[in-house]
């Protein structure tokens, strides 16, 4: 990677970040959020477009990447609220307070969007792609896929995830179009190459996804941020992705009426940074520079 991960203390744990300016630079800001399986690597080759414009940061949730693993976790650690008040505490620590514009991927919607909603004032611009972001009903899915999704919330999910690295060996490369080279698959494992509790963040994010109202307490933060982004006239960068995947239907729809909003379409899969990074980032940049 060609940014050197750094690292800052959070609620007694560390928190691994890329900064591509440091404290020094006095450029607007550009925080990058993740979700599931993925960290800050996940923006190596998007950072590229816009760091000519902006300070570039771009954090790995505690317990993934290069980020400390939680100790004493169990079922339950690692849920949305945990992951906020981690985040929450890094900007916090950064000083990052002013003319902020977040680019978010999948989870990394709800941590990025509820600092947003709660410091309206710092925000500049919003941006993402293939965010998580709405209620699902069981019907959404084929038969296959509803299946897996109750397995992962069931006991059956501790020996998929847990055991198998289920999330990390099946589910990134079925939502990537071109197949990885080894060295990437290498770092997308390196956090979660230890068996049990040291895989559990991606065993905790499948199940906070709402399916028909559960759980309630997630549900209630996603209609609260898509409520905020509808109210809101900052500029929007939505990427859409084709094929759609994780992000259609119903909730693309809700998605595209947030107002002041550009839409860019790409080529990819949920993990479109890995099929069409450079698309990305030339959008953002353009966008950004546009703002």
């Amino acid at each position: 990677m060609k940014y050197e991960k750094q690292k800052v203390t959070i609620r007694g744990k560390t928190m691994a970040f890329v900064d591509t300016g440091g404290p020094g630079d006095v450029r607007d800001p550009i925080l990058f959020f993740h979700g599931n399986i993925t960290s800050s690597y996940m923006w190596r080759n998007i950072i590229p477009h816009v760091e000519d414009q902006a300070r570039c940061i771009a954090v790995d949730n505690i317990g993934q990447g290069d980020s400390e693993k939680l100790p004493d976790s169990g079922e339950g650690s690692y849920r949305l609220a945990e992951h906020q008040d981690y985040i929450d505490g890094f900007i916090s620590a950064l000083g990052i307070e002013k003319n902020v514009t977040l680019m978010m991927h999948d989870w990394g919607m709800q941590t990025g969007l509820t600092w947003a909603r709660n410091h309206p004032e710092a925000i500049k611009a919003i941006a993402y792609t293939q965010g998580v972001m709405g209620n699902f009903q069981w019907s959404n899915w084929t038969p296959e896929v509803a299946d897996l999704m109750r397995k992962f919330r069931s006991g059956e999910g501790d020996d998929l995830v847990l055991q198998d690295n289920f999330f990390v060996e099946k589910i990134l490369p079925a939502m990537v179009i071109r197949d990885l080279p080894k060295v990437v698959w290498d770092e997308y494992r390196r956090p979660y190459k230890n068996p049990g509790e040291d895989r559990r963040p991606t065993l905790t994010w499948p199940r906070e996804i709402p399916v028909e109202g559960e759980p309630a307490d997630v549900l209630e933060v996603i209609d609260a941020n898509n409520a905020w982004m509808a109210a809101s006239d900052l500029p929007k960068l939505f990427i859409h992705c084709e094929p759609e995947t994780v992000l259609k239907g119903a909730i693309l729809d809700h998605a595209r009426t947030f107002p002041n909003q550009k839409e860019v379409t790409v080529e990819g899969l949920h993990y479109v940074h890995e099929d069409s990074p450079h698309e990305i980032g030339e959008a953002l940049a353009e966008w950004y520079r546009a703002i």
